[in-house]
């Protein structure tokens, strides 16, 4: 955004002569603020990610697209530690992400990591804070706004009486992710690996993983303060037009990454409760985004 007030700047004057001036009446516009916003559809993509793994890439020729670019994404997302309200409840979600182009294998998935009071472990290197603020639509179809950076996290939980110390890890989420490029629309096409790691009464700790497949058609635009729904509304109708003119993909039974993660987590929990592992009763109860409440930090 640009300051109210602008400052110009006068070239020195060098001439004897008085210098007469023209009173003339400026008048200076601030543009109005803009953010990202980013408008995606969800797509079921476990049998086109076999696609994309030939040598040929048979999905990125469905789609027109070139090869694609790789990368491996973790998260971690936080939320609230008590029943205050769930940021996620309000459709906003904040998380910590780093990426690499390293491809995990096997052995990567099987590493034991540590997880004390219920936090999860940090990704390794550089991370960035990110905030999604959904403007409209579920967990399938969605509108957000997009903000980074730590100064902004901050920013935003100071309209909930929040500080940082006040959240808690609630999801850790590694994705394999492929995006391919046509035009303005970006397809991605991403293979999730669930962490979920729970210290039992007994003092041993349980590790579980799962994988789970989804891809998206996304378009992203700087849109003015104000305008999220009526331009978000117009972004939405092109990705219908896209994905209608490709007969590639499909509707219906797909799955968000969080709503997956939760779902597990809540089966995961109720499993090991019942042999007597976990203290389901610790770190009160947890609501997750698909509306199932479970117990558990």
């Amino acid at each position: 955004m640009l300051p109210n007030t602008l400052t110009r700047t006068l070239p020195r004057l060098t001439s004897a002569r008085p210098v007469q001036f023209r009173r003339q009446q400026c008048t200076f516009t601030t543009p109005a603020p803009t953010s990202k916003l980013e408008v995606e559809r969800k797509f079921p993509s476990a049998h086109l990610w076999a696609l994309s793994e030939n040598d040929i890439d048979l999905f990125s020729k469905s789609i027109g697209s070139k090869l694609p670019e790789r990368r491996i994404i973790t998260d971690l997302y936080w939320d609230t530690k008590d029943d205050r309200g769930r940021l996620m409840d309000k459709g906003v979600y904040i998380r910590e992400r780093s990426t690499t182009d390293k491809i995990p294998t096997a052995s990567d998935y099987s590493r034991k990591i540590p997880a004390t009071s219920g936090q999860l472990p940090t990704p390794p290197g550089e991370t960035t804070w990110e905030i999604k603020i959904r403007q409209s639509g579920d967990y399938i179809n969605t509108s957000c706004l997009e903000l980074t950076g730590y100064e902004n996290v901050t920013t935003l939980l100071q309209r909930y009486n929040l500080r940082i110390a006040d959240l808690k890890h609630v999801a850790r989420i590694t994705t394999d992710r492929k995006t391919y490029a046509v035009g303005a629309f970006r397809i991605v096409l991403d293979r999730s690996h669930l962490d979920f790691v729970y210290e039992c009464v007994d003092g041993m700790q349980s590790r579980f993983f799962k994988f789970h497949h989804v891809g998206e058609v996304e378009l992203c635009e700087d849109v003015e303060a104000g305008k999220e729904k009526e331009v978000g509304g117009a972004m939405d109708e092109r990705i219908r037009g896209f994905m209608r003119g490709r007969g590639v993909f499909e509707q219906g039974g797909v799955e968000s990454k969080l709503t997956a993660y939760f779902r597990w987590d809540a089966s995961l929990r109720k499993m090991l409760g019942e042999a007597g592992l976990l203290d389901v009763g610790d770190g009160g109860v947890w609501v997750g985004e698909d509306g199932e409440s479970r117990r558990g930090g």
